[in-house]
């Protein structure tokens, strides 16, 4: 794989790789849709680091609003929350509908080392909020063996 930072699918039971984005701008921190329609993600295309979205079966990407990180699709797929602004936001799929999930969170970290550490945070299928602030010291791509077996 070569290139800036994209959007990728992997399929683990063959090692078939699909790219979903190629900007020429990172693209960044996505998230599948649990209804499997589309996917969320952080770009810094065309200026802030905003929210896009993108068909999962790929097609035109789409510009949901104007700053944002870490977007992470609710359980029922019909709102995204993202980091900005040092809280936790909420919007429809749309980009519309925002509101203020959560304040006063932990804001980017400066840890020992000279790059900023920002909060990881998933949704949990009954809609409360787990938060870890997180350190990015290196990034790497790890690889795991599955063994992927049928059902008949």
């Amino acid at each position: 794989l070569t290139g800036n930072d994209d959007i990728w699918k992997f399929d683990i039971r063959n090692g078939s790789a699909e790219r979903v984005t190629d900007a020429d701008e990172i693209d960044v921190t996505p998230d599948w849709a649990p209804d499997g329609q589309s996917i969320a993600f952080a770009s810094g295309r065309g200026g802030a680091i905003s929210i896009w979205t993108i068909p999962a079966s790929g097609g035109k990407r789409l510009r949901i609003n104007d700053g944002g990180y870490a977007p992470r699709f609710s359980p029922d797929s019909k709102s995204i929350l993202y980091w900005n602004r040092g809280a936790v936001w909420m919007m429809d799929t749309q980009g519309d509908n925002v509101r203020q999930a959560s304040s006063d969170l932990y804001g980017p970290l400066k840890p020992p080392v000279d790059r900023l550490a920002w909060p990881g945070f998933d949704v949990l299928k009954d809609g409360r909020l787990l938060l870890a602030p997180i350190e990015i010291r290196e990034t790497s791509l790890w690889a795991i063996d599955l063994t992927y077996r049928e059902n008949r």
